[in-house]
């Protein structure tokens, strides 16, 4: 029988460390198959064929994702995040049914076919660090290794069957978002994961024997002794050492991990590694080990991939959702250029990548806590000292940042400029003729720097204005003084002729015409049109024969390239069975199906702690714009725990809802955390727009229709077969005095006493168990009437199938910021009675629905965050019986009112409809994003 096969992972500085190994295997399994999984790119320099081993490259592993991948990790983490696929690879490719894994820094010293041959019985087979508890002076190793995990993957036995696919599916599925370095979150690369295997695995074979998988954690407990030409531990042959943590420039050293072990030159350990060091020497790795590692840096560069760099994208983007090579450097939509693309802050600019790095360094945090306002100079102090070093940034990503001081009253010159401010005008000038003003891409923002000290606010000067003016000595003596008496005449020199003059993108010339008069704007768009129709009729070159393109298509080009959709992160409840998480959950399936790319961030478990939200476990925030789905009220905190750097220079949109024309000054603070916000309804956007200080605009929602059920049957459900239903539904936590389920069943038992056909209602109660006094009211008040009252707990689909059950909605509500419930209702063509009062109102009207008459009136007392004073409406409960008796008793009518309701919510509410507006809208966004 053949020996069973080997493998190890390695990157190339660790070549040396992977040939020893697969010798040491290879003496003691002749004929045996050594594979070699490469975590690098293929270099020209290395003969692999000369090696004792097979070579698969990582990036021939069919990881999805992998470049992405390779720039969140680092050599470490990589290393071991491929693990998985690899050995999918060596059973699919190579057709292993066995194999046993070892890390590179293994010596193999005996013969490993008792170990092989746990796998008869075991689909995996595992060593675990210690096999006995330390003294207690060294339960900070126990500790340690509970972190790490219990078993050490340095070894690792499998069988590459049927059995193990789906352990391999699932552990690489984690690796690929998880396989990091994070203690303090439980996570440790590969390893810590495998501690589950005993329990997802029936057969897990955990050997303790002594002999192998010795290293420096199990050290103290299985003393080593030299016997002829090999080690024995307890009198047994030494199968094979780990050398984790090796030191090869300190002979004294057992491991970089435990400082506290240290060699005795005449011990037989240490000759064991004095043997391992001399072998690894011969075996070439003062020459491997200097072989840059291929993932280090951005493409074509020197610039350093630092584990900030890499930590940064695992928070914005793990998925590579936006950027799945964030190594490239062409594009103006690059990571690099993202990282470097200029914040305004309070007091200065920064980037992305020192912002960065202030983010995930705790000490950097702890230092300047307000690093986004006053501690923001201090903060830049200390890059412009240890930026490079301690920081370990390129000088590129420092090159930009700056602090703007307050200026002192009065308008300077040209000359006087602060030279941190305007960026020296003189070398910007010599800037500009490097770049390409019809694609200005990451430069953009720089050359729109609107600069102060002008005699009036508009129209505004831009940097590249100012650049050009100080480039061309015809437009210094035509405008001789363009901070006061040539202000107006140069900036419309720039919007009429400019453009033509430097081929400048539209979006260069775009600040400074929005700054001018209406008139001016429409002189501008008329020389523009004259320009253009002049270009058109222009004969053909006689130099190529082909008519002459008109100057303005050159000046036309998109000032990046377009995203092939728009994308958005959408944080939100989306775990909740409420109509909070509905909602947020109906946006995104909006979004998704109008071709925009979202990446979620669910909020349900990121909340418990003081944290910002790890991007390792949520979608990240890789895109532009950032959709709040939470209310005011949230806002803030939810916005203080998304990471800084995928929030600052986003475009933040709000998507509020409130329920009472007062909006709460409490809230007015809100605003600060977003750029503009989405409101569901008119009655919303009306109430939110009283106080609000960034722009409120009406978005009516994606609301999803409730599923039929697989069977409907109404006996099994506790309803009667010819009764006719009332459906009706709130949260506890949704103020029990606006939802107003009392006014309801008092309306309710009236319609009961004259109906013309048994009638009942079916009330739902979600949260019943957080108001088990409510529970008890609503039970007396609704005592002989036919009235269902529903207090579990319900899922979706059980909701879903109550509104299908019955035959109509009600809401006698005081007041509603939209009114989901009867929009479900109204989308499965069931007739809805409501308080014609609130958001419901934008579909709610007497050709599509039963309105009942209402007063308005004020609020006595506090209810909830409702205060005193504040006013909503109380329904007319006598109308509301009419109108219940109407519905029982005009089938008819019903129908032309509910075919109209579901032709009105179809058109507001249907995934379609919302999804075109919401991407229209951040169409928008984003263009005035780009502006900024």
């Amino acid at each position: 029988m053949a020996p069973i096969a080997a493998c190890t992972i390695a990157s190339s500085n660790y070549l040396a460390l992977a040939r020893v190994f697969a010798e040491s295997y290879r003496e003691h399994h002749p004929g045996a198959e050594v594979f070699v999984c490469i975590v690098d790119r293929p270099n020209p320099a290395l003969r692999l064929a000369d090696f004792p081993f097979v070579s698969v490259f990582a990036e021939e592993l069919d990881i999805p994702g992998f470049t992405s991948l390779a720039f969140r990790c680092d050599v470490l983490e990589l290393n071991t995040a491929v693990k998985p696929f690899f050995l999918r690879a060596l059973r699919d490719r190579f057709g292993l049914e066995r194999v046993l894994f070892f890390d590179p820094d293994v010596l193999v010293l005996d013969s490993l076919v008792p170990l092989a041959a746990e796998l008869d019985g075991a689909e995996l087979v595992v060593t675990p660090h210690l096999t006995a508890p330390l003294p207690d002076e060294q339960a900070d190793i126990e500790r340690s290794i509970l972190a790490a995990g219990v078993y050490n993957l340095g070894f690792l036995g499998i069988r590459l069957d049927a059995e193990t696919a789906a352990f391999l599916s699932w552990w690489g599925r984690r690796l690929q978002r998880f396989g990091v370095v994070d203690v303090a979150r439980h996570l440790f690369v590969d390893q810590k994961w495998i501690d589950f295997a005993p329990a997802f695995l029936a057969r897990v074979a955990v050997v303790r024997d002594p002999a192998y998988n010795v290293a420096w954690w199990n050290l103290a407990q299985r003393p080593l002794r030299r016997v002829g030409g090999g080690w024995e531990v307890f009198g047994r042959r030494l199968g094979f050492f780990h050398f984790s943590g090796f030191d090869f420039a300190d002979a004294t050293r057992v491991s970089r991990h435990a400082a506290r072990l240290s060699l005795d030159a005449d011990s037989d350990v240490a000759a064991l590694f004095a043997a391992y060091r001399a072998r690894v020497a011969a075996a070439g790795h003062a020459t491997f080990s200097r072989i840059p590692y291929s993932f280090a840096r951005f493409t074509d560069t020197e610039v350093p991939v630092t584990a900030e760099l890499r930590r940064t994208l695992r928070r914005v983007d793990p998925d590579g959702r936006r950027w799945p090579d964030p190594f490239a450097t062409d594009g103006a939509d690059s990571f690099l250029a993202w990282l470097l693309e200029p914040i305004e802050v309070a007091g200065g600019v920064l980037n992305r990548a020192v912002l960065g790095l202030w983010e995930e360094r705790a000490e950097l945090v702890a230092a300047f806590p307000l690093v986004l306002d006053v501690h923001l100079p201090y903060y830049i102090s200390w890059l412009a000292q240890y930026g490079q070093t301690s920081g370990g940034l390129d000088p590129m990503f420092l090159a930009s940042i700056r602090i703007v001081a307050a200026r002192e009253a009065g308008r300077p010159a040209v000359a006087q400029l602060d030279p941190h401010v305007a960026g020296g005008l003189d070398h910007a000038a010599r800037i500009i003729q490097r770049i390409d003003l019809a694609h200005p891409g990451a430069m953009l923002a720089w050359l729109n720097d609107r600069l102060p000290g002008t005699a009036r606010p508009r129209p505004v000067l831009t940097r590249l204005m100012l650049a050009l003016h100080r480039a061309r000595g015809d437009l210094q003596a035509r405008f001789p003084d363009p901070f006061g008496a040539d202000q107006l005449a140069l900036a419309k020199w720039f919007v009429f002729l400019a453009p033509d003059e430097h081929h400048l993108s539209p979006a260069l010339v775009r600040p400074v015409f929005e700054s001018l008069s209406l008139r001016d704007r429409a002189a501008a768009r008329l020389t523009r049109l004259r320009r253009r129709m002049a270009a058109a009729r222009a004969p053909a070159s006689p130099a190529s024969g082909s008519a002459a393109a008109p100057t303005s298509q050159r000046v036309a080009a998109p000032m990046r390239p377009q995203h092939p959709s728009i994308g958005v992160n959408v944080v939100g409840h989306f775990a909740m069975d409420t109509g909070v998480g509905q909602a947020a959950r109906a946006t995104v399936a909006a979004l998704e199906g109008a071709g925009v790319r979202v990446a979620t961030v669910p909020l349900e478990d990121a909340l418990r702690d003081d944290q910002l939200l790890d991007g390792g476990a949520v979608g990240g925030l890789p895109f532009p714009i950032t959709l709040l789905h939470v209310n005011a009220d949230e806002t803030p905190r939810v916005a203080r725990r998304l990471p800084p750097v995928g929030l600052v220079g986003s475009h933040v949109i709000g998507y509020w809802c409130w329920e009472l024309e007062h909006f709460p000054l409490s809230f007015s603070d809100s605003f600060a955390y977003v750029d503009e916000v989405w409101c569901p309804s008119h009655f919303n956007t009306a109430s939110v727009r009283v106080l609000a200080s960034k722009p409120a605009r009406r978005m009516p929602p994606c609301v999803l229709a409730p599923s039929p059920p697989a069977r409907l049957d109404r006996t099994a459900m506790g309803l009667d077969a010819g009764r006719f239903y009332f459906f009706s539904c709130f949260d506890t936590r949704s103020v029990v005095e606006r939802k107003n389920p009392f006014g309801l069943i008092e309306a309710f038992r009236a319609v009961v006493a004259d109906a013309a056909r048994p009638v009942g209602l079916v009330l739902k109660v979600t949260a019943a168990e957080l108001a088990p006094s409510l529970i008890g009211e609503l039970r007396q008040a609704a005592r002989g009437a036919p009235v269902v009252l529903l207090t579990e707990p319900a899922s979706r689909a059980q909701m879903d199938a109550w509104f299908h059950a019955c035959d109509a909605y009600v809401s006698l509500h005081r007041s509603e910021g939209l009114g989901m419930q009867p929009i479900e209702a109204l989308f499965l063509g069931k007739a809805v009675v409501a308080t014609a009062y609130g958001g419901v109102t934008d579909y709610l009207d007497a050709s599509t629905a039963f309105p009942v008459a209402h007063r308005i009136t004020s609020l006595d007392r506090d209810y909830g965050p409702y205060p005193r004073g504040a006013t909503w409406a109380e329904p007319d409960l006598a109308d509301a019986v009419q109108q219940m008796r109407a519905v029982i008793g005009d089938p008819e009518g019903v129908q032309v009112r509910a075919r109209e309701g579901r032709r009105r919510v179809v058109e507001l509410y249907g995934c379609e409809a919302a999804g075109a507006r919401m991407a229209t809208e951040l169409t928008r966004a984003l263009a005035a994003l780009a502006q900024r």
